[in-house]
């Protein structure tokens, strides 16, 4: 039996086809929202810094 000839399991195929296709994007955007997200914290941590310094009171020598 040739998978061209038997609808189901060219529905199986073209299913299995679709979910790896799916699964190989999850992977990318997972990637890249974990990238931005590091980036973010990175640009939070920088401004916290410079508020935490910018607020530090002033001695006088």
């Amino acid at each position: 039996m040739s998978l061209a000839t038997d609808p189901e399991r060219m529905h199986l195929a073209g299913t299995k086809l679709a979910q790896r296709d799916l699964l190989d994007r999850w992977k990318v955007l997972d990637d890249e929202i974990k990238q931005l997200n590091a980036e973010i914290i990175r640009c939070l941590n920088r401004y916290i810094a410079r508020e935490i310094y910018a607020n530090l009171p002033q001695t006088t020598a």
